[in-house]
């Protein structure tokens, strides 16, 4: 991996998302109110071969959101983040059928909806979520263990 290929996803997840937080977060200490939702990766968590920075950054995104959680909580502030592992988009829709088949061996899922992350997402924007802070969301059913998901039902 070249060093510019290194910054360019470093500047775009880890700095975007401070410089965003940091924007963010200026009106809502004035109003002692409001909710951030970083959305970062699966990545950040499990790591991925042959993405150092997109798993670095998305970790990064992570780390970040567990430390503003700690400087904003007083101003009844909520910092969490989603980190959706495949979902149905574009980018996914690009991909011949061998290699999404692949994908779906390796994760043991489906990609999600775009609307199943949104739904988590405006709950975490609602006041029901309001005691939720700091924390990591998996949006992603093959990351539960094998022995949890015999609570799920028509989950293998």
């Amino acid at each position: 991996m070249s060093e510019s290929d290194w910054d360019s996803v470093i500047d775009t997840n880890l700095k975007g998302t401070f410089l965003f937080c940091k924007h963010a977060a200026k009106s809502m200490v004035k109003k002692h109110s409001g909710k951030i939702i970083n959305v970062s990766s699966v990545v950040g968590t499990t790591g991925n071969a042959g993405q150092a920075n997109y798993a670095a950054s998305k970790a990064g995104q992570i780390g970040i959101t567990k430390a503003l959680a700690k400087e904003l909580g007083p101003y009844n502030i909520q910092v969490n983040t989603l980190a959706p592992g495949l979902v149905e988009t574009d980018m996914l829709s690009v991909l011949s059928s061998e290699v999404r088949e692949k994908m779906y061996k390796m994760t043991g899922t489906k990609p999600a909806s775009p609307d199943k992350v949104a739904d988590f997402a405006a709950f975490l924007a609602s006041p029901d979520s309001d005691l939720i802070n700091g924390q990591t969301f998996i949006v992603e059913a093959s990351q539960l263990r094998k022995e949890d998901r015999k609570y799920f039902k028509n989950k293998p």
